[in-house]
């Protein structure tokens, strides 16, 4: 059973989002407890007034809105009776014994799975302890599974369940599996532009259009999916953002992509894609494209790159890092990945690739300040971080060797 717990401030939407799905009878509700309810039906206002008291004695906290997907293998024949229980199970593992929740169970894709919604503030207006979060619920889901006699997925099916899946167009309901794809991208990568969002989806065989018009001087703004062949070119037909529901419509992306936009990335991840994308041109023999593309796969990186339309020319690479979730322009990562550089690596057999540490796995992850500077001091002298050949000695390796030299003398209090 994979669990993923999601957090948020929309009080509304995240209740909204569930009775769409239930009033399109693609979703029902199993259980509750603390919720305002007629006869076992719910409606999106009873349920915020069920939790309001609840969110009045606590306003600090910016994300009170807990949305767990509870995801059994399809092997599992779990029963709603079950199902209530298992649900009941794992809240009190996690903490959320006492808490108000909605449990759903949702049948709009091949897979079963089961939706709950509750908050993390207390009934005293104290926040739940949040803390291992991650590790908690994976604990959790063990026992679990141990307890209902439920399959036990092994770690490669982990990897597997969590990936988006590509589209595959003959296998039919295009609908369904363009809503797993989709979804599984939305929740899961950091996206800033509608640009990034449409080059991660056209890795899963499914693209985005965008449509804007006016009728009868009223503003048509809109987003339709559709899925894709191996060529890149759409089959079947467009399908409304609004079949989806509200998260797969343009507000709403555009609201993902503001959040997004403030998100740094870290620079131990650029360290890490860096490296990576490093490695792999050194071990490219040919230096072709494809070779390059097909290398950084394997390393969990798809590499997309964009010529112009006569094919002339490289213009665009965008990196899209599975391991991170981050889809960041070449440059990002380091000048040397832009497009106009990267160019020059290819069928070049006298390219010289920089940062031939990083290749070894020598260069430190968080160089401190003083080491920052002694590389700024060794690019300047060596020609901003490229690599000069043709000598025994590697400059940049010594300059590394007489900088943890340094560390040593400096831990011991002594001074060089």
């Amino acid at each position: 059973m994979i669990a993923k717990i999601s957090k948020g401030s929309d009080v509304y939407g995240v209740f909204a989002y569930n009775q769409n799905k239930v009033d399109n009878g693609e979703a029902t509700v199993l259980s509750s407890w603390r919720f305002i309810h007629d006869n076992d039906c719910y409606n999106v206002e009873d349920c915020v007034r069920s939790i309001d008291h609840w969110l009045i004695v606590n306003r600090r906290t910016e994300k009170p809105m807990v949305h767990i997907s509870l995801n059994p293998d399809p092997r599992d024949m779990v029963s709603d009776e079950d199902a209530i229980d298992l649900a009941e199970d794992y809240l009190k593992k996690m903490g959320y014994e006492d808490q108000p929740y909605i449990l759903y169970k949702h049948q709009d894709i091949a897979r079963t799975h089961y939706h709950i919604v509750t908050i993390c503030v207390g009934w005293d207006g104290k926040k739940i302890n949040s803390d291992y979060e991650k590790r908690r619920s994976m604990k959790a889901c063990r026992e679990i599974e141990l307890a209902y006699d439920l399959h036990i997925p092994t770690q490669k099916e982990l990897k597997h369940m969590e990936k988006p899946q590509a589209i595959i167009y003959k296998n039919g309901d295009i609908k369904n599996q363009i809503t797993r794809t989709v979804n599984s991208i939305v929740l899961g990568y950091n996206i800033r532009t509608l640009a990034e969002f449409k080059t991660v989806l056209e890795l899963y065989n499914t693209t985005v259009t965008e449509v804007n018009g006016r009728v009868e001087e009223k503003l048509i703004e809109g987003l339709f999916y559709s899925a894709t062949d191996e060529n890149g070119k759409k089959v079947g037909r467009q399908l409304k953002s609004s079949l989806f529901g509200k998260s797969f419509g343009r507000k709403s992306l555009e609201e993902k992509f503001s959040k997004d936009q403030k998100k740094k990335l870290s620079e131990r991840d650029k360290t890490f894609v860096r490296r990576i994308l490093i490695q792999c041109m050194y071990q490219c023999q040919y230096r072709t494209r494809e070779e390059l593309v097909a290398l950084l796969k394997k390393r969990g990186i798809d590499l997309v790159l964009r010529d112009t339309k006569d094919g002339g020319r490289l213009f665009g690479v965008t990196i899209v890092d599975h391991n991170t979730k981050q889809v960041l322009k070449g440059s990002e990562v380091n000048p040397a990945f832009s497009a106009n550089m990267l160019a020059q690596f290819f069928d070049n057999p006298n390219y010289v690739i920089p940062f031939p540490l990083e290749n070894k796995g020598l260069s430190p992850e968080e160089p401190t300040k003083k080491e920052e500077d002694a590389f700024k001091k060794l690019e300047e002298s060596v020609g901003a971080g490229w690599f000069i050949g043709g000598g025994d000695v590697d400059p940049d390796e010594e300059a590394y060797k007489r900088m943890q030299k340094k560390r040593k003398f400096l831990k011991r209090g002594r001074k060089i």
